[in-house]
């Protein structure tokens, strides 16, 4: 969780955080499939949640965002696309994050700055 310019981490990487909800309508193309059945992505997808209203985000946070993300992924060796980085409302429907301004589309922008 992001907050502040701050990261405070909630669940180990290696645990499930249920942080994309459950399964509403995904269109999300990384979904796992074994016999025949969706694995639920909460357990193979690693959540960066961060605090905001929905307005534009402050610049600490959006930094720390960026930040995050590119440790995350540099760990794996993995790079931003549409497979690696998914939005929560890819998987639930239901939801509206990351809204606008923490999106596949402003890392992939970002990333390469910080």
């Amino acid at each position: 969780m992001i907050h502040d310019g701050e990261v405070d981490k909630l669940v180990s990487e290696e645990d499930a955080a249920w942080a994309n909800g459950k399964m509403v309508k995904p269109i999300w193309k990384g979904l796992l499939v074994e016999n025949g059945e969706v694995v639920n992505p909460n357990l193979y997808t690693i959540s960066v949640a961060v605090a905001s209203t929905g307005e534009i985000p402050t610049w600490k946070n959006w930094v720390k965002w960026v930040q995050l993300c590119k440790e995350i992924l540099n760990r794996y060796d993995w790079t931003v696309n549409e497979l690696r980085v998914v939005n929560h409302f890819e998987i639930n429907a239901l939801k509206s994050c990351p809204k606008a301004w923490f999106s596949r589309f402003y890392l992939n922008l970002l990333i390469r700055y910080f």
